[in-house]
């Protein structure tokens, strides 16, 4: 592949090149022998841009000027002064070599280039990308690269490779002939919108693999393989070289964007990357799917495939819903019993509207597993909470929504009052969650800790926790997979009438065309969907209190 990207970063007609392609791929390793070659061969001013000035400073360090340093005909025309070597600029004898982060658009003006490199574009802030690639409008032989793990569907880093020439790299099937890309599963996906019978990576199941309903991973291991999509023949990761000898280039789009060129390929071309890894990381991901986690499947599907990620299918319909009635009636608790100790707990959820509030009751049992109680609608929130103690939740197992803006100051305080939680749904995916050995992971959700009272003589007296919550993930995860039947138990009473089903269904996933002319997926509704909204606040709180990963609450930690 890589001779394929030289090709076109010398390409003198090339004025883009965009790299969508997974983690530890060779991508960066690539763009810095270009940007060697560049030094030595084709010397201009160069941006080299990353998600942030942190993230530039460790990679100059770590990474690009060991490389550099190491390389005799770019170390002979790197700077003897100091000042003109630092985090921020190399000032070579031929070109300056400039540093930047993307989150730090002052030092992305006033500065023309003719190489500009763009590293993980996917991380960067909203339209930073735009914005830099104005920098090279100045040369006439500029060229700009892309490169990025993806991360959703339609967002730029995707748009930007959408326009290009969409390159993929096919191997020819030693038994048939057949070319084809290495293409994990047979399912559509963002990439790979057909379907197929059959190819892809395949496993055993059976009694050595997963004896008594367990994989032994160690086992599963040695039957991992690759299989042919037209003529079947199967093939080990010993016969991956050959197949990469036979890599022809493959352009899909017809109508690419003038000069510019894109590139996509995955973890199964990387020669480091074991095969029985790439499955064994699929399958655990897939049954913390089946737990109610899709983050390790996101990844799985962004870092390892290289893919940007989208839930795929349709929501759930009435029939669908009807599937998840369980054999119990409106207002019936699980049971405790001496055989099941699992934990469970009592949660109610509350959307707020104009004269009166929606609630949904729910009881949560340890490994994501939900029961919807009993639902209804009451008019205010003495009756609120008059219901609460009827059905025996805890103050801290009350989740109200706060957005509603005429109503936000009167719930606030409400929380106060009763220690409630309150909840506001965000555009945002994901959230920095620091954890006690220092690293930083994504949640859909975060915790804080606001003044109701702010502007009045009681300000910073009393504080209300509320958990802000991704709309766009937890939507995905309850009309496109728990009410779908998969993951966790989640069931609805045996009597639950045609009032809660169609709320529950009001919401659809429809695609449009963004700014940048790329598909995105939006979730829209008639604005009957207010037990639709209380049973997505049900799962926000599923997570938040813990009982779908089995940790501790962090409702009982301090908020940010």
């Amino acid at each position: 592949m890589v001779r394929w990207v030289f090709g076109a970063l010398q390409n003198k007609t090339t004025k883009k090149v965009v790299l969508m392609v997974s983690a530890q791929a060779g991508k960066t390793q690539t763009l810095m022998v270009f940007c060697a070659w560049a030094i030595c061969e084709a010397p201009g001013p160069m941006f080299w841009v990353a998600a942030s000035e942190e993230a530039c400073d460790e990679f100059t360090k770590a990474r690009l000027l060991p490389l550099l340093e190491n390389i005799p005909d770019v170390a002979k025309r790197m700077p003897t002064v100091r000042a003109e070597k630092t985090l921020n600029l190399i000032q070579f004898s031929t070109m300056p070599l400039y540093f930047r982060g993307a989150n730090s658009p002052s030092k992305l003006k006033s500065t023309p280039v003719r190489w500009l490199v763009c590293d993980e574009a996917s991380d960067w802030p909203p339209d930073a990308l735009g914005k830099v690639q104005k920098r090279v409008r100045s040369y006439r032989q500029s060229k700009t690269v892309v490169i990025s793990t993806p991360k959703d569907a339609g967002e730029e880093m995707h748009a930007q490779w959408e326009r290009g020439t969409q390159t993929f790299f096919h191997f020819a099937c030693p038994s048939c002939g057949h070319r084809q890309p290495f293409r994990f599963g047979r399912e559509k996906s963002v990439l790979f919108p057909e379907p197929r019978e059959q190819g892809g990576f395949l496993w055993d199941t059976n009694d050595e693999t997963r004896p008594s309903g367990k994989w032994n991973w160690t086992e599963l291991r040695k039957t991992v393989r690759y299989q042919c999509e037209k003529c079947a023949a199967e093939f080990r990761q010993a016969e991956q070289f050959k197949l990469l000898q036979t890599l022809a280039r493959f352009d899909r789009n017809p109508t690419p964007e003038p000069n510019t060129e894109s590139f996509a390929w995955n973890a199964i071309y990387s020669l480091w990357v074991k095969w029985d890894d790439i499955a064994c990381e699929f399958i655990a991901a897939k049954e913390q799917a089946e737990n109610g986690n899709l983050e390790a499947l996101k990844s799985f599907v962004r870092e390892t495939l290289g893919e940007p990620w989208l839930m795929m299918g349709d929501a759930a319909n009435a029939d669908d819903i009807m599937k998840l009635c369980g054999k119990y009636q409106r207002g019936e608790f699980w049971p405790v019993t001496e055989t099941d100790k699992r934990k469970m707990t009592r949660i109610l959820t509350v959307d707020v509207q104009k004269d009166h509030l929606k609630f949904l009751v729910c009881q949560l049992r340890a490994g994501g597993e939900m029961r919807l109680v009993d639902y209804g609608r009451v008019s205010n929130f003495a009756d609120l909470r008059g219901l609460q103690e009827r059905h025996g939740v805890a103050n801290r197992g009350v989740f109200i929504d706060s957005a509603d803006g005429n109503r936000q100051t009167e719930i606030l305080r409400e929380c106060v009052r009763w220690a409630w939680i309150a909840m506001r749904g965000s555009a945002q995916e994901s959230f920095a969650h620091p954890t006690a050995s220092g690293r930083v992971i994504s949640r859909p959700y975060r915790v804080k800790s606001v003044d109701p009272f702010i502007g009045t003589e009681k300000a910073n007296t009393r504080g209300v926790t509320r958990v802000e919550w991704s709309n766009g993930v937890y939507k995905d995860r309850l009309y496109l997979y728990a009410l779908k039947g998969k993951g966790p138990l989640f069931e609805i009473p045996a009597d639950a009438g045609p009032d809660l089903v169609a709320e529950l269904q009001d919401e659809r996933r429809e695609p449009e065309k963004n700014a940048r002319g790329s598909t995105v997926w939006k979730w829209r509704d008639s604005g009957n969907n207010h037990w639709g909204d209380c049973a997505l606040m049900a799962f926000v709180a599923m997570d938040v209190s813990a009982f779908s990963r089995g940790a501790d609450s962090t409702l009982d930690k301090k908020a940010d």
